[in-house]
């Protein structure tokens, strides 16, 4: 009787859900589209104005953001289907994952009191806008105290930049 041949050929990949680089693009996908949902609809719950520069910027952003993430996903099933000898090295995210970054950092912006004071621009200051809001009269005194308190975070953020 002759032994059983095995075939001892390696075999040429993995599963998708086996490659790193998938796991990874997931993952990072899946983290970003959550921040920027959460920081987004934080944005629209407390009528936070939007901060941006250029006009309809955010609006390109995010379809480019959707676009590239799209393309991304096109690029795995196709590398996936119709080449399987060839490994797959990843990297086809990266756009995608750079444009949800950017985009993530255009919301916190919005957000933050710390990043506006990094800046340095007080018509994004939310301590400026409620003192406006709630007259010259009634707030001399708050006022002062609330500017002694941002000329300190402004220092203080300063220093630690520096």
């Amino acid at each position: 009787m002759d032994p059983a041949t095995v075939d001892e050929s390696p075999s040429r990949r993995r599963p998708w859900w086996q490659n790193k680089y998938v796991i990874y693009d997931l993952v990072m996908n899946v983290l970003l589209i959550g921040f920027n949902v959460a920081t987004f609809l934080y944005i629209r719950h407390y009528k936070i104005p939007l901060v941006s520069s250029i006009d309809h910027m955010i609006e390109f952003l995010v379809a480019l953001y959707c676009l590239a993430n799209i393309v991304g996903v096109a690029t795995w099933v196709y590398m996936f289907k119709k080449i399987p000898e060839r490994p797959f090295e990843g990297g086809v995210m990266g756009v995608a994952h750079i444009c949800g970054v950017i985009l993530l950092i255009l919301f916190l912006y919005s957000i933050s009191l710390a990043v506006a004071l990094i800046i340095d621009s007080t018509s994004l200051n939310p301590i400026n806008r409620y003192l406006s809001l709630r007259g010259p009269a009634a707030n001399q005194g708050k006022k002062i105290q609330v500017e002694k308190r941002m000329r300190a975070l402004t220092w203080l953020v300063y220093r630690c930049s520096t």
